[in-house]
């Protein structure tokens, strides 16, 4: 069982960059976009790791590897369809995977946080990639909030959070009430406005603690 939970998330999570690679010399689309097509389809993961791993250490190995391998490819450039090629001490790539880390990790020693923690995987998955696209390709009227972030990036990151906790709650059902949904979205969307890939941090935990609230609170 556990064996098998490793088979699955490393061939996913392979097979995921290995496809979008294909993908990209055929089609020639840019890295941007193979960036957020990777990001989005990798949250996924977090459903294998749940079904076989949740609740012990293993929960942790995949995460932690994944720090490495990303770390590698961005000194390396070994995965070049998801690093850019001006890219100076942004590690997104490499703090996405230190996040999952931290909040596996945290859903060991606070068992309360697991749903919360494929809440907001489900979140920085959808929303921050949707921010990315619609931040970056949508150029009319698209005013900026800060150097890096935009008005339809945080649109962006606030609809497709709120469609990727939907998604998340027909998988695994939440008891979360429509208002509380709209909340996370809406919570997700600000704190996505964090720049220098830290969004990676303050999106997942910030999501964490308002869904552990709203899920177990008093």
């Amino acid at each position: 069982m556990i064996l098998s939970g490793y088979l699955l998330a490393y061939a996913y999570l392979f097979g995921v960059i290995l496809f979008i690679g294909a993908l990209q010399k055929i089609f020639r689309f840019d890295v941007e976009i193979s960036r957020k097509v990777i990001h989005f389809l990798i949250g996924f993961v977090w459903l294998i790791l749940y079904r076989y791993h949740a609740g012990t250490w293993h929960f942790l190995v995949v995460p932690v590897s994944f720090v490495i391998i990303n770390y590698a490819s961005y000194k390396l450039k070994i995965f070049k369809m998801f690093e850019r090629e001006d890219e100076k001490n942004h590690y997104g790539t490499v703090f996405y995977a230190i996040s999952m880390t931290a909040m596996s990790a945290l859903s060991l020693v606070w068992p309360e946080t697991l749903i919360p923690y494929g809440i907001a995987v489900f979140c920085l998955s959808f929303g921050d990639a949707a921010a990315a696209l619609c931040g970056g390709y949508i150029k009319k009227g698209n005013i900026k909030i800060t150097r890096e972030k935009s008005l339809f990036g945080t649109l962006g990151a606030i609809v497709f959070s709120i469609v990727g906790i939907l998604l998340f709650m027909l998988i695994l059902p939440a008891p979360l009430q429509l208002w509380q949904i709209i909340v996370l979205g809406v919570a997700a969307g600000l704190l996505e406005l964090v720049g220098h890939g830290l969004d990676n941090f303050s999106l997942p935990f910030g999501v964490v603690l308002l869904s552990t609230l709203f899920l177990h609170g008093a």
